[in-house]
């Protein structure tokens, strides 16, 4: 936590649920990449790890910024626009996951 913010305040409950919430996200990164390199053996199976991996790494970052604060009139929202290309790479690559298991499940009709 920033020590220059004046009004700033975790307790040690908070700062418990966010470390839990950080290695949650980690955990589900490592899983990801663990399905890229040893679980996909197709071309779309990697495009949705890919995906996958990436909206990990935009939440992660995102969650390095997060502080429990006690609110003040003063005090900014955070900005959720950290790492928002990790975002829209991983929502294309999931989008274009989506629409070849359609296509393959079309197919399959």
């Amino acid at each position: 936590m920033n020590k220059k913010y004046e009004f700033g305040h975790q307790s040690t409950k908070q700062k418990v649920i966010l470390i839990g919430v950080r290695v949650f996200i980690l955990l589900l990164l490592a899983q990801a990449i663990y399905n890229l390199g040893w679980q996909a053996e197709t071309l779309q199976e990697k495009i949705g790890a890919i995906g996958n991996i990436l909206i990990w790494i935009w939440l992660y970052t995102n969650l390095m910024r997060a502080k429990i604060e006690i609110q003040e009139l003063f005090v900014p929202p955070i900005v959720q626009k950290n790492g928002v290309e990790f975002l829209l790479f991983g929502a294309i690559f999931s989008t274009i996951d989506m629409f070849w298991t359609i296509w393959n499940i079309i197919q399959l009709s």
